[in-house]
């Protein structure tokens, strides 16, 4: 779904806070959302490599999604490792889904507790920033 937010200050504009309601802080800024608004995906860069990146793990997500209860469980693993690095799993539900996911790779393991730890810091720094 495409939409352009104008970040300047105009009278009626009808979304004045969506830059950080959505997770921003500055512009240019890109992500990818669901039809719902939902954020799908942020490129982690600005690249055009990054953005295409970004967008093609954001259509893979949405069609995992979409087969909903007859996903095989390879592609329910997929749907698991496409949110985690899309950083779509909350922090305190990271190792229950992991541990919910059949076949995943000791390397897999790893990059779900280090988005454990990722996490954990990132709150940790917010607070220090109050």
């Amino acid at each position: 779904m495409l939409f352009l937010h104008n970040t300047s200050r105009v009278e009626g504009e009808p979304y004045p806070r969506l830059l950080q309601e959505k997770g921003f802080s500055g512009f240019p800024s890109l992500c990818f959302m669901d039809a719902e608004g939902n954020v799908l995906a942020k490129p982690a860069q600005r690249t055009v490599a990054a953005y295409a990146e970004t967008l093609a793990s954001a259509k893979d997500l949405l069609a995992l999604r979409q087969k909903g209860d007859a996903r095989t469980e390879a592609e329910t693993k997929q749907l698991f490792l496409t949110e985690l690095k899309l950083d779509l799993i909350p922090v305190g539900e990271i190792e229950a889904r992991a541990a919910a996911v059949k076949g995943l790779t000791a390397e897999e393991q790893a990059a779900a507790q280090q988005k454990i730890v990722d996490g954990q810091y990132q709150a940790l720094m917010g607070k220090m920033r109050q």
